[in-house]
């Protein structure tokens, strides 16, 4: 087995999570230590045109992508569709059917460049009066659909030509380009917006690397290579899909070399590693672990018992442990791979005689003298988490043991994730052992601004006037050198504040049959990231 891991874009097509329910597992508990094998180099080879790529999925509801909320489904329409752009390895916006595009007015207004020459899969020319009907679709009232919150800030947009669209928003905000990654839908095929919501079709007509071959319902769905395509066109012709009603079938089918590619979110990998005709490619995704923790608790209102929480726990350990290694240990919300992310501020690393030290300092032993005379002033809290989860259960308990080793009395307790939403929006908990997916759309206003306390979003109620500040400052349209600076000086601030006990981000794998050759580098955005380039 080869072992690569990739550090890549990532896409999670979800709105915030603030829940524990926001993760969940199959994993009846660590795995043993596996000794990770060194990368093994592919041979140089000259790909060959032609062929087939065997895949299985669940069966879809549908193959709409304005509509869609299905996993498997978002990576096969990807295939199809396309967006106006797409979002390089470190998130940063990059062409695809826009060529180029404008920033105007301060970020009020993006003027986008379409790619001429460009065709429907039935040969229908693509124009702006697709990207203009795919907005009409995306803000329409009756429309529900994961992309509707990536265009709630566009006030107005028209077709200044067929190869140029204007947008226009009701403030700068920062993240306004990098919104139009949605898929553009062909208008010529709807008489208006909202037959869009009832379109259950089985023939997709998109712009992309491949449009549909035929399906056979309930069993199959084939495609084949889009021949026109307006750029590079694939090696592989032919991508035969084979429709099943559990991952489990998937997992098994793969094992019996029935279909190329197994995308696995948990440790299951390691099943694989023996087997010298698979590779494991490992990604980075946008999950993020932390310990919420309550503000209005005398305990976390201290800094230094903050940051002794923080320094107590021994997080390459946990991910050894419980996640064979899989995971980015990181101080502040930012996939460590982000253009955004400071690489040169160092994450606080495992020290026991520094946490200590810092209890000392914090001057929680007098609080704990005043607690003789009858006031509750305890060093110790509860720590909620999902319960049945036993992955999660594991997790809270390494975190117990840690946290005890400085003299913090750790309570564990288990509730149904309705329970916990109760607990956050009443604000009657110590701390949440929890986890977000975060979107690609760097914003953390939802987790740390003070205004964000009253609408359930900070409900770990924190305010700091300074990091409110530099906010708002992120949120507004910059140019890049400019937004790379605020996010430094946030980043900075946050990890000096410390929030959240910050835990790590996960990542997931893609097992491949090694008869698959080329650059394969998947991402959560896109698992057939290079596909092009594949043979």
């Amino acid at each position: 087995m080869k072992l690569v891991t990739k550090i890549k874009i990532l896409l999670i097509i979800s709105i915030f999570t603030i829940i524990s329910s926001s993760c969940s597992t199959d994993i009846e508990g660590p795995l043993e230590e596996i000794q990770e094998e060194k990368p093994i180099e592919n041979k140089i080879l000259t790909p060959i045109t032609g062929g087939t790529l065997f895949l299985g999925i669940i069966t879809p509801s549908h193959l709409n992508p304005i509509i869609n909320q299905e996993e498997d489904s978002y990576h096969i329409l990807r295939l199809i569709y396309e967006s106006l752009i797409t979002l390089n390895e470190e998130y940063r916006p990059k062409p695809l059917l826009a060529e180029d595009w404008k920033v105007e007015n301060s970020g009020e207004t993006i003027v986008f460049n379409l790619r001429k020459n460009v065709t429907w899969h039935d040969g229908e020319p693509f124009t702006a009066k697709d990207v203009i009907f795919t907005l009409d679709v995306l803000k329409h009232k009756d429309v529900e659909s994961p992309y509707t919150q990536y265009v709630d800030k566009v006030k107005s947009y028209k077709a200044i030509d067929e190869h140029k669209v204007e947008v226009n928003f009701i403030n700068n905000q920062s993240g306004n380009i990098e919104a139009f990654v949605f898929p553009i839908i062909p208008s010529h095929r709807y008489k208006r917006p909202k037959d869009v919501i009832t379109d259950y079709r089985w023939s997709p007509i998109g712009t992309g690397y491949y449009q549909l071959g035929k399906y056979i319902q309930g069993r199959e769905i084939s495609l084949k290579v889009n021949k026109d395509y307006w750029g590079k066109v694939p090696y592989i012709e032919n991508i035969n899909i084979s429709l099943m009603t559990k991952k489990d079938k998937i997992a098994k089918t793969f094992e019996t070399k029935g279909i190329d590619l197994l995308k696995t979110t948990d440790n299951k990998w390691s099943h694989f590693i023996e087997d010298e005709n698979l590779t494991i490619y490992h990604y980075n995704t946008q999950y993020f672990k932390f310990i919420a923790i309550n503000h209005n608790k005398e305990i976390f209102k201290n800094k230094n018992i903050r940051k002794a929480i923080q320094l107590s726990l021994n997080r390459e350990g946990m991910l050894e442990e419980l996640y064979l290694k899989q995971g980015k240990i990181v101080d502040f919300p930012i996939p460590p791979h982000s253009w955004l992310y400071d690489k040169n501020i160092s994450t606080q690393g495992y020290n026991i005689k520094e946490a200590k030290k810092l209890i000392s300092e914090s001057g929680w032993e007098k609080l704990l003298k005043d607690d003789e005379k009858g006031n509750n002033n305890k060093l110790e809290f509860e720590l909620l988490i999902k319960a049945g989860d036993k992955l999660r259960i594991q997790e809270a308990q390494i975190i117990k043991k840690s946290i005890e080793a400085i003299g913090i009395n750790v309570n564990i307790k288990e509730l149904p994730p309705e329970k916990i939403n109760e607990s956050i929006k009443k604000g009657e908990f110590d701390a949440i052992l929890s986890g977000w997916n975060l979107s690609f759309i760097p914003d953390l206003t939802f987790a740390f601004h003070s205004e964000e306390i009253d609408n359930g979003k900070n409900f770990i109620s924190y305010r700091n006037s300074t990091i409110n500040k530099l906010l708002t400052e992120a949120r507004k349209y910059k140019n890049e050198e400019e937004r790379i600076n605020i996010y430094k000086e946030l980043q900075s601030k946050i990890i000096e504040e410390l929030p959240y006990i910050n835990l790590y981000f996960k990542t997931s794998s893609l097992i491949v049959n090694n008869r698959v050759k080329g650059p394969i580098s998947p991402t959560d955005y896109n698992i057939f990231n290079n596909i092009e380039e594949w043979y």
